[in-house]
């Protein structure tokens, strides 16, 4: 899949990193997420692509990664990653990264 194409409005080619202002803590293979008034908890998937996306990082490398690591399809992992960053997204946990970015202009 090509780095530009996406689903809806959602950029693959983008560099999704942890918004600035939130507080994170793991704790047994769990993380926490803080952002002013609202906590987020994460799974064990979730928690590694939260560590992963610490300094910022594209969806197909989340995907690759997370294929390297747990049993899965990259198709089955880019749909889940998708929908976990768009999440992530909504909730203002992860913003776009523009210095990385490598899609196009919206």
């Amino acid at each position: 899949m090509m780095a530009q194409e996406a689903k809806g409005n959602f950029d693959l080619g983008a560099c999704y990193a942890w918004n600035p202002k939130v507080a994170s803590r793991t704790l047994d293979d769990t993380a926490f997420v803080l952002l002013q008034s609202s906590m987020v908890s994460l799974n064990d998937v979730g928690t590694y692509l939260w560590e992963y996306f610490k300094t910022g990082s594209t969806v197909e490398e989340a995907v690759a990664a997370v294929v390297s690591e747990f049993e899965t399809t990259s198709d089955v992992a880019q749909a889940d990653i998708v929908e976990f960053v768009s999440s992530l997204l909504n909730k203002n946990l992860l913003v776009i990264d523009d210095s990385r970015s490598q899609g196009g202009v919206s």
